[in-house]
Parts: C-alpha cells; sequence; structure tokens
C-alpha cells in the first residue's frame, strides 16, 4: 500500500548483467509508478519499452561530505611509499575494466604512479606484474576511502566502451570531483556528457588530458560535485515524486468514486451492462418487500390512511414503486 513505488533502474541487464534481464525484471518496472534510470542510454531502452509510464533521468552521485575534506586528510601508510603523482582507481576490478589503456598509460609514463582500490575480480596482480609503477592495494572500506582519494592526482575511470558502460553512472567519478581530484575517463556516454570529466580514446590520448588536468583548481571541481551531490538529486526528484504520489491518491480516490455503489456512474454502467441478466430487478422487488415487512405495523396503517407519503429514493429503475404501491 505505498504512496508510491520507485524502480530505480542503475545497470543495463546486458552484457555481464545480462542474467537480470528476466520476466522479474519486467513485472517489477511494470508494476512501478514510476521509473528512474541513471543514464542518458538506459532512459531510451525504457522509454521504448513503457512509453506511457513516467520516467525520470536521475544520475548517480556522491556523497559530498564524505568526501570534501578528502585532501586534507592525512595519507595512509601504505600510499607513503608510493611516489607521486598517483593517477588513482577505485571500485570493481572486474571485466569491463580497460586493462590495456591503463598498462599502456604506466609504461608510457613511468614517472606516474597507478593506485588500484578494490575487489580484484581478473587477477589484476598478474595482469599488471611488468609494470612497476602499478600498485594494487586491494579492497577498502568506504570510510577509509578519503584518506586514499585525497592522495590522487587524477581520479581513473578506465571502462571498456560499450553498450553496458554506456548505460552506467559512475558514482566514483563524482566522488572523485566531490574530493577536488580531476578526472579521466574512456568515452563512456555519461563521462563524454560530463562538462568536468576529461576522457579519451587511447593511452596517448589519455597522456594529453592527464597533463591538460593535472593542475586543476579543487575549489572549481568541488564546486560542480557539491550540485552533483546525492543531496542534490533528492532535492530535485523528491517535488516530482511527490507530485506523482498526489496523482496516484487522486487517481485511485477517481476510481473508488467511479466504481462505489453510492455513485450514478456505478449503477449507469450497471444497468448497461449486467442488470438484467444478473435479476436486478427481482432483487429491487425483493428488498422492497423486506421493507414492507419489517415496517412496524403503526406506521404501515399511517401510510395506508395518507397521513405519512412513502419516498423511494433509490438509484435503480423504480421497479420498487409498484410494490410500495
Amino acid at each position: 500500500h505505498a504512496d508510491l513505488v520507485v524502480f530505480d533502474y542503475i545497470d543495463e541487464a546486458a552484457e555481464e548483467f545480462s542474467v537480470w534481464n528476466n520476466l522479474d525484471l519486467q513485472k517489477a518496472m511494470e508494476a512501478a509508478d514510476v521509473i528512474t534510470v541513471v543514464s542518458q542510454r538506459l532512459y531510451h531502452i525504457v522509454k521504448h519499452l513503457f512509453p506511457e509510464k513516467p520516467l525520470i533521468l536521475m544520475p548517480n552521485a556522491a556523497d559530498f561530505e564524505h568526501f570534501c575534506d578528502a585532501k586534507k586528510v592525512a595519507a595512509p601508510l601504505e600510499l607513503q611509499h608510493i611516489s607521486k603523482p598517483i593517477l588513482g582507481f577505485m571500485g570493481s576490478i572486474a571485466s569491463w575494466i580497460d586493462v590495456s589503456i591503463v598498462k599502456e598509460v604506466a609504461k608510457q609514463r613511468l614517472d606516474w604512479s597507478i593506485v588500484l582500490l578494490g575487489n580484484d575480480y581478473i587477477g589484476v596482480e598478474s595482469l599488471f606484474a611488468d609494470c612497476p609503477n602499478v600498485f594494487f592495494l586491494g579492497r577498502k572500506f568506504y570510510h577509509e576511502l578519503p584518506s586514499y582519494v585525497g592522495q590522487f592526482a587524477v581520479g581513473m575511470v578506465p571502462f571498456q566502451v560499450r553498450d553496458m558502460t554506456h548505460s552506467s553512472s559512475p558514482i566514483k567519478m563524482y566522488e572523485y570531483l566531490a574530493a577536488g581530484v580531476p578526472v579521466i575517463s574512456t568515452p563512456i556516454q555519461e563521462a563524454i556528457d560530463c562538462p568536468y570529466v576529461a576522457t579519451g580514446a587511447t593511452a596517448t590520448e589519455w597522456v594529453n588530458e592527464i597533463e591538460r588536468i593535472i593542475t586543476k583548481h579543487p575549489e572549481e571541481l568541488q564546486s560542480f560535485a557539491l550540485q552533483e551531490s546525492w543531496e542534490a538529486r533528492v532535492k530535485q526528484i523528491e517535488p516530482i515524486l511527490s507530485d506523482l504520489a498526489k496523482n496516484k491518491e487522486r487517481k485511485q480516490v477517481e476510481r473508488r468514486e467511479t466504481f462505489s455503489p453510492t455513485t450514478s456512474t456505478y449503477w449507469d454502467i450497471r444497468f448497461l451492462t449486467d442488470w438484467e441478466n444478473l435479476n436486478g430487478r427481482n432483487q429491487t422487488s425483493f428488498f422492497a418487500n423486506v421493507i414492507i415487512d419489517y415496517l412496524p405495523q403503526n406506521i404501515k396503517k399511517e401510510i395506508q390512511n395518507s397521513t405519512y407519503h412513502l419516498c423511494d429514493v433509490g438509484c435503480a429503475l423504480g421497479d420498487g414503486i409498484p410494490v410500495y404501491a
């Protein structure tokens, strides 16, 4: 009995996530009053599937307060022996990571250190065994991340460019910016559309872009990130959801009023459809007789003597009148 049911579609059910593309997903989206999506690509996919359903584009965001003072936090011990500048990544190191572009950047710029944080699903240490300036530090707790991100000169989003990643909205992108860290990404759609994220399709393009953005002013990046925080997202979407909830309630009230036996609309529909088939006339006569049977005798006599009048204010077709007469 929710005021509103919202389905938040955050990753395309394709490629690595194709197992989600099943009847459960279809039913969940059909049952929702409104669907929110995190990317332009998902917006067009869902709009095609459910053209009549309310749809809202709501990209991911960052917990701005959690990351905004990252540069003021002391560096973790395991970063203190790693030379700067540091190009950093945080997140799942999975099949959608473009290992080749990261390796080539590492080889082109041996004076840069590359730090990878997160769960390893692809055997990252063996993949980068020939890159002495790449460091895999494993998974970190969320509360630890600002101390690491604050040491990044540039934050990386090295996703392979394909349908599933075009549909993604990397939270890390906004978290880097909230920490005042410039961002380099492969040209996935949401990164291209973000004015404060640099993109490059090759390692050489990455190196050129990193050299350009590495001196970006943190204040400018953080000012943008504040507008892209979760708090800002809620302020944007709450009035929309509230209006949708009110509209849903209004329609439910109208439906109840329309199909309530106390309304003329209800009876108009009944009389025009199944009234005769369900012996509606006989029902009216039956209950008219019930009323007469239960009237006190003195009231019956008063009516018969015309002291009182009997007025039938029923909503049927007048089939009780002959009984009362």
